[in-house]
Formats: structure tokens, sequence, C-alpha cells
């Protein structure tokens, strides 16, 4: 999402010490005009969130997983930087813009900007922090666990775990090179027969 700078507010506050309940709640009554970013450190790396506020209400959002270089726009990112509120390591910005500021993010960000302003009554804020938007992004991009892997390798059977030697000698079979033999082609073979007796004379 393009945002104008802002003026800084809060910088650097820790989830751990952020009620996100009343935090929200506070900016809607104090009718906050600005954005609230959050950065979170994933299974994969950083995310981050951004609520864009105009007069106590969020008017768009934007999440950013940066190691599957995938971002969600509105309604799906407001509920991925909302669960990110509730997780246990991040830290929380704020900066506050100008009326005019928060229009012109509006027209720059159409994409990110909600059906309809949300007052805090109406965000939908979950009790704990979750994965599962992580591990659904993993899924879709086709990465596996370790089980999932040594599975796929045949190297985990009847619930029993592969061992060490047992991924090694995988890996050097694999590694093995392929004779294939060729049969030479007519032309080439009565190439062959001239040369042979070419060199016997």
């Amino acid at each position: 999402m393009k945002l104008p700078a802002g003026n800084p507010i809060e910088r650097g506050k820790t989830l751990k010490e952020l009620n996100a309940e009343e935090h929200l709640k506070k900016l809607s009554e104090e009718q906050f005009t600005g954005y609230l970013c959050v950065t979170i450190h994933g299974k994969k790396g950083i995310e981050e969130g951004i609520l864009l506020y105009h007069k106590g209400k969020i008017v768009a959002s934007s999440y950013e997983y940066f190691y599957y270089d995938r971002t969600f726009k509105a309604e799906e990112a407001l509920k991925r930087t909302l669960n990110a509120l509730k997780a246990n390591f991040g830290v929380v910005d704020y900066f506050s813009l100008s009326p005019s500021q928060v229009q012109l993010a509006l027209t720059l960000n159409d994409e990110f900007n909600l059906e309809k302003a949300l007052e805090f009554e109406e965000i939908n804020l979950p009790k704990v922090f979750s994965q599962e938007f992580e591990e659904k992004i993993a899924e879709e991009q086709g990465e596996l666990s370790k089980e999932e892997f040594f599975k796929k390798l045949g190297l985990q059977k009847a619930g029993k775990k592969a061992t060490y030697a047992q991924i090694v000698e995988k890996a050097k079979k694999e590694a093995e090179p392929i004779e294939i033999e060729e049969k030479p082609s007519d032309k080439e073979a009565e190439r062959l027969s001239k040369l042979k007796k070419l060199l016997k004379k």
C-alpha cells in the first residue's frame, strides 16, 4: 500500500505490552486519522499488516508475507492484520495523517479499500493468534513439512522415522550416473568399420 510518511505518534510498541482490544477501541474513540502498522515474525519470516484509519474508522488494509512475496488486500488483509495483533512477538507503529492525505491514500490504493468503513464494534478481532493463514499459503505454494518430505522420498513407513544412514543411501542412489547404451546408427557403424580398416593398414 502506498502511504504518505505521516507523523510518528508511537513507534516500536511491543505486542506483549499491547492489549489489542483496548487499543483499537481507543483509536476509534479518539477519532484517529492515520495508519497502524503491525510487524511480526511468522514461521518463514517477516509479515506486515496495515490498517488505514479515517476519523476512527478502518477504511483500508494491506497484509504482506515477505518470504512468500504475497500481498493481501482489503477484507482479506484486514483479517490477517487483526490476527497479527494477537501474535506473541511483534511491534506496532502509529502514524497520523491529515484527512486530505487519507483521501489521497484511498485514491492511490483503490484495491486496498474496504467495502465499507468499519467502527470498532464491527471488527472481528480473534481471541488468539492463528498460524492458519500462513500455513495455507505454504500449502498453496507446495511447501512440505519434514515428515511429508521424507514420506515423499519413501524414507518413512509405518510410522518409523528415517535414519541418517537411510537418507544418505537414498541420496547416493539418486546421484549415481545412469549409463545409457546407445546403439550406433547404420551410417555411424559404417564409419566405424572404415576407420577400423584404415587403422589396420
